[in-house]
């Protein structure tokens, strides 16, 4: 139906390849004053915070709609990190991997990242499991994905 619409919040075992539904809410069509939906979103993971910490859950997975100051302060409550999309043109910094001076503060961050140039990522194997993805996902039969751990100015984190 059209304005249907649900949060899900699953927990993923990515070494069984599984996933099970935890906690499932109907987002309202009216939300009360100066609450957003992501306000709304985000009190089903805090109301799952205590499951989280009990089975040492690390990571927030979700979509880039969540890629907001908010999402990172609830997860860090919940004591989780965030894996989510950014923007193409986020504010990011290579991890200094250069000489240090001899004296003073050593230099932790590069310069800024151009997200066009992908020749300093390091590019994933897919090899395992593509021929999978291919049967499943024939749209991503050329893609390429690229990988690398970045420092984010916005939040102040790897």
């Amino acid at each position: 139906m059209k304005g249907l619409e649900l949060s899900l919040l699953a927990i993923v075992s990515a070494t069984d390849k599984t996933g099970f539904a935890l906690d499932s809410k109907q987002t309202p069509n009216t939300l009360p004053d100066k609450e957003s939906r992501l306000d709304f979103y985000l009190q089903q993971v805090e109301a799952s915070k205590d499951f989280f910490v009990e089975n040492n859950v690390k990571y927030l997975v979700c979509d880039g709609f969540y890629a907001k100051e908010k999402t990172w302060d609830k997860a860090a409550s919940a004591g989780l990190s965030v894996l989510t999309k950014l923007r193409c043109d986020a504010n990011m910094k290579w991890l200094y991997a250069g000489e240090q001076k001899a004296k003073g503060r050593k230099r932790k961050y590069g310069s800024k990242i151009n997200w066009k140039a992908t020749d300093l990522l390091d590019k994933m194997d897919l090899a395992p499991s593509y021929a999978t993805t291919e049967k499943e996902y024939p749209q991503l039969a050329g893609a390429t994905l690229y990988s690398k751990v970045v420092y984010s100015v916005k939040w102040n984190e790897n």
